[in-house]
């Protein structure tokens, strides 16, 4: 450190001084140091000569009676410090906190995206299967309608006289084929009602699936009740349709 780097330093630590007497102080050590060199020293050993500045502005500071402030300009000074650190840290963390909240908006969109369409899919699937026994049912009516005037329009023929033993036995026919359209109708009815049950706890499950649920043992096991009742119930109507 050169002469003048040392007194403009030794002026800033002694500033809670007069104007004139750091002037004065200045003054004297500037001569003390020009002395030290006319002796020998070169610049650099003159000013090591009186120490490190901290020392000697304690030491002038005493004689006039004045308490450094050393600890407590330090103090700021890491304070200021912090304080920029914590600025920048906040600065970081702000940009970071920024980037996640734009990715989570980004997931949560598609997310939500990927939630209605398998909703409005799940929807119309479940919608599709509750209009299906409805339709099916419909269908068989139409069809037996169709059966009957085909059979009005038939030339009438001739009736022949039959013993009683063809009407016991026609009647018996009959009982049992009303047997089995009432127990495959039956069927049909309990089987319908609870495949349609099934494909509508399928439907919330799926959507409970896409959500990230873990839900996929229970989901596999309904779709697989929900096909083999569903089949039983599409067999029920078949043989109930050809009685």
């Amino acid at each position: 450190m050169n002469k003048n780097e040392y007194l403009k330093k030794l002026s800033k630590l002694l500033h809670m001084l007069k104007e004139d007497e750091i002037e004065d102080i200045m003054a004297e050590y500037e001569q003390h140091i020009d002395m030290k060199m006319a002796e020998g020293l070169s610049e650099e050993e003159a000013v090591a000569a009186f120490g490190t500045v901290e020392e000697l502005a304690s030491d002038i500071l005493d004689a006039y009676h004045v308490k450094p402030d050393f600890t407590e300009k330090k103090k700021m000074e890491a304070f200021e410090k912090v304080q920029s650190g914590s600025k920048k840290v906040l600065k970081n963390a702000g940009e970071a906190g920024k980037g996640f909240w734009e990715s989570l908006k980004e997931k949560t969109r598609k997310i939500v995206s990927a939630c209605k369409s398998a909703m409005k899919k799940t929807a119309s699937f479940v919608l599709k299967c509750i209009l299906a026994p409805f339709l099916f049912i419909k269908g068989l009516f139409h069809k037996n309608q169709e059966r009957k005037e085909a059979g009005m329009e038939q030339p009438v023929q001739k009736k022949k006289r039959k013993g009683l033993g063809h009407y016991f036995i026609s009647f018996i026919k009959a009982l049992f084929r009303l047997i089995r359209k009432v127990m495959y109708g039956f069927v049909l009815f309990v089987f319908g009602i609870t495949g349609m049950g099934m494909i509508l706890c399928l439907g919330f499950l799926v959507v409970l699936l896409v959500l990230g649920y873990p839900v996929t043992g229970i989901t596999i096991g309904i779709l697989g009740a929900a096909m083999t009742v569903n089949s039983v119930a599409y067999l029920a109507g078949s043989k109930w349709r050809r009685i």
